[in-house]
């Protein structure tokens, strides 16, 4: 019923196994492969509110919450968000880096995604649990250099 083979193919796999964890791990890495190298793709914005949907589900789950913050970056990029999808982007993000702190990649994703917003217009909304996670990432992730430029960047 759905597959990797085009961007038509893993929206419905999306859609279809938003409810099973395993598999929709899976359809998120095909999704940032497809994001991240694919051409002529027009179906951003229902990509990234599926994207939305599958990482505010399954927050527990961190690998599917790196897959998902990392297919975000490419998504979100290609999208004219209004002001309340992007607060559900930077919640979802929050929401993630907040519930999986001690995952580098995803707290790194996470704030490379953040980046990619009007700071601090965009945020203010939840600056201070932004702020507060920010000084949280330094604490955990002082060993890399990276995520600590990434941080006072932002």
């Amino acid at each position: 019923i759905a597959g990797d083979k085009d961007e038509k193919q893993i929206l419905l796999a999306l859609r279809m196994y938003s409810q099973r964890a395993g598999l929709l791990q899976a359809v998120l890495n095909e999704s940032y492969q497809l994001y991240r190298f694919g051409h002529n793709l027009n179906q951003h914005t229902e990509a990234l509110h599926l994207v939305l949907g599958a990482m505010q589900r399954h927050l527990e789950d961190s690998t599917l919450q790196i897959a998902g913050s990392a297919s975000l970056f490419y998504i979100i990029r290609k999208v004219s968000m209004n002001r309340d999808t992007k607060r559900m982007v930077v919640t979802a993000l929050l929401d993630g880096m907040d519930a999986h702190m001690e995952e580098q990649v995803m707290v790194r994703n996470c704030c490379l995604s953040l980046c990619q917003f009007e700071i601090p217009l965009e945020i203010l909304f939840d600056y201070g649990r932004v702020a507060r996670l920010l000084v949280a990432v330094l604490q955990h992730h002082n060993s890399d250099h990276l995520t600590q430029r990434i941080v006072v960047f932002y």
